[in-house]
C-alpha cells in the first residue's frame, strides 16, 4: 500500500520492488521485466548510463522465458527500450516473440535499414503466421547509441501500430493471426538462420490489450512508472548507544564504534551499495537489519565479545560478515533473496552459528573457526548456492535444504566431529563434501534429482553415511585411513548411481537399496572387513568388495538383466548369500587363502557363478531354474561343496580341486543337457545326482582319491562317467529310460560284475576281467590272471 509522502518511480528499480497497479497503465499488462544485477546470470547483463540491460547475442546469450502464454483476445501491446550494438540485414533481434513452428505464433523484431553500422538506423517490425511480415517503411535514427523507446499495438486482422520516442510512426494492415500456446520468450531466433544481431534492453512490457497513442508517449517520457512507487520514511534518531535508521537512498553509510561498550543497530536499508559496519574491543555487537537494495554490505567486528546479526537482504550482491577473536558469532539471517548474497563468520576460539535462507542464486555462505563449533542452518533454494565450514578441533554441524542446481555443502574439521543432514536436495549437480582428519563425520541427507553427489574423507575416525538418493548420476563415497565406514542409502532409484566405500584398515558396511539401471556399488578395505547387504533390482547393476585380509560378505538381491557381483579377498573368507533373477547376472569369488560360500538362487538364463580359493574351502548352495545357467568352484587343497538345483536345459557344474574332499549334492536336473563334472587329484569326488531330462551328463575324476556316484536316471540319453587310478569306484544307479549308460575305469581294483558291457574294449588289466555276455568281437591284449568268459556269441581274440 501507497503511503502518503511515496513517489512516482522515475529510474530502475535496484531490487525487486513489485508492480504499481495502481497506475492504469498496468491495465492488462502481463509481465514487466527488467534486470537486478549483473553477474552469475544465463543471459549476461550490461551496466550503463541508463540502467543496467539485458544483452543479447547470437553465441552465448540466452532466451527468457516469461512462463505468460499468448492471449486469446484479439489484441496485444508491447513496448520496450532497444539499442543495438551491432547489426546486419540477416542478423536481427526478436524482443519478443511466441513463434515456434513455420505458420503458428507471432514476432516483434527491429532491423537495419541500408548503410553500414554503425550509421544504420533503425526500422520497426511486426510478424506473425509465419507468412506475412509488416515492416514499417520509416526509418528510426538514433538506436545505435542510445535507449529508445519502442513499441507496437496490434490489434488483429485489422492494424498493427508502431511508435518510436512516443510518437506515432506507421499503421499497417495485418492478417488474422493462428495462435500458439507457447509461452513468450525475450531474446529468442526463430525465424532468419545465422542468429541475431547484438542487442541491449533494460525493459520490456507486454498487455494483453491494444495500448492508445497518449499511453505510449505517457510510457516513454517515463517507463519506470509501472513499477512500485518510491517509499519515503520519517528518521527518528534513538539516544546512545542504540541507533534505529532507515537509508533509503543509494551508497549510504552508517558505522558504530565502542572500545568496551555494547553496539546496537537497529536498521531499515532500501538504497543500492549502503554499508553498516559495527566494531568492539570486548562488547557485545547486535546488528538487526533489513537491506533490500543491491550490494548492501553488513560488517561486525569484536575482539572478545558476543557478534549478532538479524538480517533481511533482498538486493542482489548483498555481504554480511561478522568477526571475532574469542567470543561467540550468531548470523540469524531470514531471507537473502536477491542474487550472489554472501555470509561470512571467522573466530578464532568462538562458535559460529549461522541460521539463514538463501533464495536468490550462486548465493554464498562460509564459517571459519579455530577451535570454536561451527552450526549451519540454511534453506538454499538459488542455483549454484554455496555453502562452507572450516575448524581447526571443534565440532562442524551443517543442517541445509538445499533446492537450486549446482549448489554445494562442504564442512571440514582437523579433529572435531563434521556432521551434515541436508533435508533435501532437489536441482541438479547438488555436491556435499566433509572432511575430517581425526574425527566422526556423519552425513544424513536425501538428494533427488540428477547429478548428485556427496563425499566423506576422514584419517581415522568413523564415517556414517545415511542418505536416499533419487536423481540419475548420483554418487556417494566415503574414504577413512583406519576407521570404520557406515553407508547406508535407503533409495537409489535413478539410473547410473554410484556408492562407493574405501578404507585401510576399517570396517566397511554398506546397506543399499539400488532399483535405477546401471547402478554402482564398490566397497574397498585393506585389512578391515567388509560387508554389503544389497538389493538391486535394475539392469546393469554392479557390487564389487575388495580385502586384502578381512572378511567379506555379500548378501544380495540381484533382479535386474546383466548384473555383477564380485569379492575378492588376499586371504580372508568370502560369502555371498545371493539371489539373481534375470539374463546374464554374474556372481565372483576370488580369494587366496579364505574360504568361499555362496548361498545362491539363479532363476534366469545366462546366469554365471564362480568361486575360486588358493586353499580355502568353497561351498556353493545354488538353485538353477533357466537355461544355461554356469556355476564353477576351483580350489587349491580346500574343499569343495556344491548342493544345486538345476531345472532348465544347458545348465552347467564345474568343481576342481587338487587334494581335498569334492562333493556334488545335486537335487534335481531336469532341463536336457545339463552338465556336471567333478576333478580332483587326490581327494574324493561325491556326486548325488537326480537326472530327469534327456542328454544329461555327469563325470568325476581323482587321481587317488575314491569316486561315489548315486544317481537317479530317468530319461534317454543319460550319461555318467568315473575315472580313478588306484581305488574303488562305486555306481549305484537307477536308469529307467533307454540308452543311459553308466561305465567306470579303475587300474588297481576288482570291476564288478556287469561293469563293462557291450561294446567296450579293454587293451590291459592286472587282474581277473569278468564278461557276462559279447555279442560282437572282443580284444583282450594282455592278462595276467585268468579271463572268464560265460557267454559267447561271435568269437573272442586273447593276445
Amino acid at each position: 500500500m501507497s503511503g502518503p509522502f511515496d513517489q512516482v518511480r522515475t529510474t530502475q528499480p535496484q531490487g525487486a520492488v513489485g508492480i504499481d497497479w495502481s497506475n492504469p497503465l498496468t491495465r492488462g499488462m502481463q509481465f514487466a521485466i527488467t534486470p537486478l544485477g549483473i553477474l552469475g546470470a544465463a543471459t549476461p547483463k550490461t551496466p550503463s548510463s541508463s540502467g543496467i540491460a539485458f544483452t543479447f547475442n547470437p553465441v552465448v546469450s540466452t532466451p527468457i522465458a516469461t512462463g505468460v502464454a499468448s492471449p486469446s483476445v484479439s489484441s496485444h501491446s508491447a513496448f520496450l527500450l532497444a539499442r543495438h550494438t551491432s547489426m546486419s540485414v540477416v542478423r536481427v533481434p526478436f524482443y519478443l516473440t511466441n513463434r515456434v513452428s513455420a505458420n503458428n505464433g507471432w514476432g516483434f523484431y527491429t532491423y537495419a535499414s541500408s548503410g553500414s553500422f554503425p550509421s544504420q538506423t533503425l526500422k520497426l517490425a511486426y510478424v506473425h503466421g509465419g507468412i506475412a511480415a509488416y515492416q514499417g517503411t520509416v526509418s528510426v535514427p538514433g538506436a545505435n547509441t542510445t535507449f529508445l523507446p519502442v513499441g507496437f499495438s496490434a490489434k488483429v486482422s485489422s492494424t498493427v501500430d508502431f511508435y518510436a520516442s512516443g510518437a506515432f510512426v506507421e499503421s499497417l494492415a495485418i492478417g488474422s493471426i493462428t495462435q500458439s500456446t507457447d509461452a513468450i520468450q525475450i531474446g529468442a531466433d526463430v525465424f532468419f538462420a545465422g542468429g541475431f544481431a547484438d542487442c541491449d534492453t533494460p525493459l520490456i512490457a507486454y498487455w494483453n490489450r491494444s495500448l492508445s497513442a497518449q499511453e505510449h508517449a505517457s510510457l516513454a517520457a517515463n517507463p519506470w512508472q509501472l513499477f512500485a512507487k518510491r517509499s519515503n520514511s520519517i528518521f527518528v534518531c534513538l539516544a546512545s548507544p542504540v541507533s534505529s535508521i532507515t537509508l533509503t537512498s543509494g551508497s549510504d553509510l552508517e558505522t558504530s564504534s565502542s572500545t568496551t561498550g555494547v553496539v546496537t543497530q537497529v536498521q531499515v536499508l532500501v538504497g543500492a551499495n549502503s554499508s553498516q559496519a559495527a566494531t568492539s574491543a570486548t562488547g557485545v555487537v547486535t546488528q538487526t537489519h533489513v537491506l533490500v537494495g543491491a550490494n548492501s554490505s553488513q560488517a561486525a567486528t569484536s575482539a572478545t565479545g558476543v557478534v549478532t546479526q538479524n538480517q533481511v537482504l533482498v538486493g542482489a550482491d548483498s555481504s554480511e560478515a561478522a568477526t571475532s577473536a574469542t567470543g561467540v558469532i550468531t548470523q540469524i539471517y531470514t531471507t537473502l533473496v536477491g542474487s550472489n548474497c554472501t555470509e561470512d563468520a571467522t573466530s578464532a576460539t568462538g562458535a559460529i552459528i549461522q541460521i539463514a535462507v538463501l533464495v536468490g542464486a550462486a548465493s554464498g555462505q562460509s564459517a571459519t573457526g579455530s577451535t570454536g563449533a561451527i552450526s549451519q542452518v540454511h534453506v538454499l533454494v538459488g542455483t549454484g548456492s554455496s555453502q562452507a565450514a572450516t575448524s581447526s578441533t571443534g565440532v562442524v554441524t551443517q543442517i541445509q535444504v538445499l533446492v537450486g542446481a549446482n549448489s554445494s555443502e562442504d564442512a571440514t574439521s582437523s579433529t572435531g566431529v563434521v556432521t551434515q543432514t541436508h533435508t533435501t536436495l532437489t536441482t541438479a549437480n547438488c555436491t556435499q563434501d566433509a572432511s575430517s582428519s581425526t574425527g566422526t563425520i556423519g552425513s544424513a541427507g536425501s538428494l533427488l534429482v540428477a547429478n548428485c553427489t556427496e563425499d566423506a574423507t576422514s584419517a581415522t575416525g568413523i564415517i556414517t553415511q545415511t542418505h536416499v538418493l533419487v536423481g540419475a548420476n548420483s554418487s556417494q563415497a566415503a574414504t577413512s585411513g583406519t576407521g570404520a565406514i557406515t553407508q547406508v542409502h535407503i533409495t537409489l532409484v535413478t539410473a547410473n548411481c554410484s556408492q562407493s566405500a574405501t578404507s585401510a584398515t576399517g570396517v566397511i558396511v554398506d546397506t543399499q537399496t539400488v532399483v535405477a539401471s546401471s547402478a554402482s556399488q564398490a566397497a574397498t578395505s585393506g585389512t578391515g572387513i567388509v560387508t554389503q547387504t544389497h538389493l538391486l533390482v535394475s539392469v546393469n547393476s554392479s557390487q564389487a568388495a575388495t580385502s586384502a585380509t578381512g572378511v567379506i560378505t555379500q548378501t544380495h538381491v540381484l533382479v535386474g538383466a546383466n548384473s555383477n557381483q564380485d569379492a575378492t579377498s588376499g586371504t580372508g573368507s568370502i560369502g555371498q548369500i545371493q539371489i539373481l533373477t534375470v539374463v546374464g547376472s554374474t556372481q565372483d569369488a576370488l580369494s587366496g587363502t579364505g574360504t568361499i560360500g555362496g548361498s545362491g538362487t539363479l532363476t534366469v538364463a545366462g546366469s554365471t557363478q564362480d568361486a575360486t580359493s588358493g586353499t580355502g574351502a568353497i561351498s556353493a548352495v545354488i538353485v538353477m531354474v533357466a537355461a544355461n545357467c554356469s556355476e564353477s568352484a576351483t580350489s587349491g587343497a580346500g574343499s569343495v561343496t556344491q548342493n544345486q538345483v538345476i531345472v532348465a536345459a544347458n545348465s552347467s557344474e564345474a568343481s576342481t580341486n587338487s587334494s581335498i574332499l569334492i562333493t556334488q549334492v545335486h537335487t534335481t536336473l531336469v532341463g536336457s543337457g545339463s552338465s556336471q563334472s567333478a576333478t580332483s587329484d587326490m581327494g574324493v569326488v561325491t556326486l548325488n545326482q537326480s537326472l530327469s531330462a534327456q542328454s544329461c551328463s555327469e563325470s568325476g575324476t581323482s587321481g587317488t582319491g575314491s569316486i561315489l556316484q548315486t544317481c537317479i536316471i530317468q530319461v534317454s540319453d543319460c550319461n555318467q562317467t568315473s575315472s580313478v587310478p588306484y581305488v574303488a569306484v562305486t555306481l549305484t544307479s537307477n536308469l529307467t529310460a533307454l540308452n543311459c549308460t553308466q561305465y567306470n575305469l579303475s587300474a588297481s581294483v576288482d570291476l564288478a560284475l556287469g561293469d563293462y558291457r557291450i561294446g567296450r574294449y579293454v587293451t590291459s588289466e592286472a587282474k581277473n576281467v569278468f564278461i557276462t555276455s559279447v555279442n560282437t568281437d572282443r580284444y583282450i591284449e594282455s592278462a595276467n590272471d585268468e579271463i572268464f568268459i560265460t557267454s559267447v556269441t561271435n568269437r573272442i581274440y586273447i593276445r
